[in-house]
């Protein structure tokens, strides 16, 4: 018995205070002492366990841990069950405000930046006010011209409403948490309602770090191809005709996310060809997926007289498609090169860990993660397979299209193995989805608790700039993207390459793309560029051009005493 107290003592402090409370971290000079990721405790706490139950033979059905989640995970069942429209909602409610919560507080803080949320704050806002579809932070470029993301349109009416920054990182964090209840969806229809694992997936869904790290990383329309195109595979392989006609303009939206939606929309297409009763389906996914890329790559940068603007990522393959498509042919190691090195397999493990591996025991759905993958891991360099970025969503249509047939096939295996086998498969999925949980959501927002100082920016400087053609350090990009003409250091000029009227600068804030370099001869830029310093508060300077309009700020606040502040 004392074992087992031991093992509970440890679970509560290992995962349960770390994974509820967001853990505890010390960080000072010379030491840096944390308890906030799972990793390194769900090992620790697997090794106790395992030799607790070697050497004691306990019963751990009269474990505290054991007990409290058995009770936990009933209950859910059952309202899943009895529910299961209503749980699955509710659920996404949940995660929907946690999700917010976290993104919110980060960009409070200061954490967000100009690329990207600075970038398509300023593109809707111009949208919204007659502008066009043009983004300063991307030198006046209509966003058509980068990426081709239709679906963003429909975020305006709501910007319109409210027209900031948090209005786009609130409809994500919603979107992607309807993630969950179509994936669970999509386990019913393949496994019927009585299955546990339709129950297991929302919650393995909601708590998947490629899609946290999605709802983390700024704003990226694109994340709702991820629900989306789970709604239209949902409908489509529906036996109701209406659900069908949802399920294919939901295929439609999906495809509106962005340009590489479309060789993901060809993969379930060819999945859809090689399953019986979809050949008709797979056709018209695989035309239109490809209709679709093609049209973004060739057609839609040329009606602005560019070249598409990501082609360079491949251009070590001979550049253009073709050069990518012919690249395994011409030099098969230095293609495979790019597919099998330490980054990329790490963010391969990264986005089937969480899933315990069973999506690779459905192979055939499996192909609709391919493109999503082979997207990144062919392009130059290792900056697209970062796992703090939001780049896990394209292969994770895929992924939960196939996880669970995984579960299924899973299962079958299990029924001639002896029964402990069959006891362990859920514990062993457990501990792989706790491996790579990470940080909480909960350990996010007491991170990004702010400090005195950004939230004097936030409420006090940010509301007393007036001028309309700003640059700006570039955490603050976002924060100021509700005017004409906003862009991040050290870029002064616009699109004319005339002066913008205003500069603000801050080193304690992401000065991103700056250099330590760049920002210590800004003053001396600015002063040769014509620019005067008229505002100085701690380490914020302002600096101002003689323009006819008026002036940067409308009433210089007040600037705080941070020492009696704290005090």
């Amino acid at each position: 018995m004392r074992a087992l107290r031991f093992f509970d003592f440890l679970f509560g402090v290992l995962i349960v205070f770390p994974l509820v409370l967001g853990g505890a971290w010390i960080s000072k000079p010379g030491l840096k002492v944390e308890l906030v990721e799972l990793a390194v405790p769900v090992l620790i706490l697997a090794f106790i366990g395992a030799l607790i139950h070697w050497i004691a033979r306990p019963e751990w059905t009269k474990s505290y841990a054991f007990i409290a989640f058995t009770r936990l995970w009933s209950r859910w069942v059952a309202f899943n069950t009895r529910k299961p429209v209503a749980s699955l909602w509710c659920g996404a409610a949940i995660a929907g405000v946690i999700y917010a919560f976290a993104a919110l507080r980060r960009h409070w803080a200061f954490g967000s930046g100009a690329a990207d949320l600075g970038i398509f704050t300023n593109a809707i806002w111009n949208l919204v006010n007659g502008n066009g579809y043009v983004s300063s932070v991307k030198d006046g470029l209509p966003l058509f011209a980068d990426h081709q993301s239709p679906i963003f349109w429909l975020f305006a009416p709501a910007f319109a409403l409210l027209p900031q920054a948090e209005t786009l990182l609130i409809l994500q964090s919603f979107a992607l948490a309807t993630t969950g209840v179509f994936a669970a969806r999509l386990a019913t229809q393949a496994l019927g309602d009585r299955d546990p694992i339709t129950s297991a997936i929302p919650l393995m869904v909601w708590i998947n770090p490629a899609i946290r790290a999605a709802n983390s990383f700024d704003f990226h329309p694109e994340v709702t191809m991820l629900p989306l195109f789970l709604a239209a595979i949902l409908g489509i392989q529906s036996a109701s005709k209406r659900a069908q006609l949802g399920g294919w303009i939901a295929f439609l939206f999906a495809l509106a996310g962005k340009e590489s939606a479309g060789p993901v929309a060809a993969a379930i297409g060819i999945v859809w060809l090689l399953t019986p009763k979809f050949h008709k389906q797979g056709i018209f996914a695989l035309v239109l997926g490809l209709s679709w890329f093609l049209f973004c790559l060739k057609v839609v940068p040329g009606l602005f007289g560019k070249t598409y603007a990501y082609e360079d990522a491949y251009a070590h393959f001979g550049g253009g498609l073709l050069g990518v498509i012919t690249a395994p042919f011409r030099d098969p190691v230095f293609f495979l090169s790019h597919i099998f090195n330490g980054p990329r397999i790490w963010f391969l493990f990264w986005t089937l860990v969480p899933l315990a591996f069973l999506p690779l025991l459905s192979p055939l759905k499996m192909i609709a993660a391919l493109p999503g993958y082979l997207m990144l891991f062919l392009s130059v360099r290792d900056h697209r397979v970062n796992t703090i970025y939001h780049y896990g969503i394209e292969p994770a249509v895929g992924l939960l299209w196939a996880l669970p047939e995984g579960w299924a096939r899973l299962r079958s295996g299990l029924k001639s193995k002896p029964q402990r086998w069959r006891s362990l498969a859920p514990i062993v999925i457990l501990f792989l989805v706790l491996l790579e949980f990470g940080r909480s959501e909960i350990s996010r927002i007491r991170r990004y608790d702010g400090t005195q100082w950004t939230y004097w920016l936030r409420s006090e400087l940010i509301p007393a700039v007036t001028a309309q053609k700003v640059s700006v350090s570039g955490a603050m990009v976002p924060h100021l993207a509700d005017r004409l003409w906003v862009n991040h250091l050290p870029d002064i000029t616009l699109a004319d390459g005339s002066p913008v009227d205003c500069v603000i600068e801050d080193p304690t804030v992401n000065n991103w793309p700056m250099s330590t370099e760049e920002v210590g001869r800004l003053p001396e830029t600015l002063k040769n560029a014509g620019f005067s310093l008229v505002y100085e508060c701690q380490t914020l300077k302002v600096y101002e051009r003689p323009v006819p309009q008026g002036q940067c700020l409308r009433e210089p606040p007040k600037c705080p005493d941070l020492r009696a502040m704290q005090k």
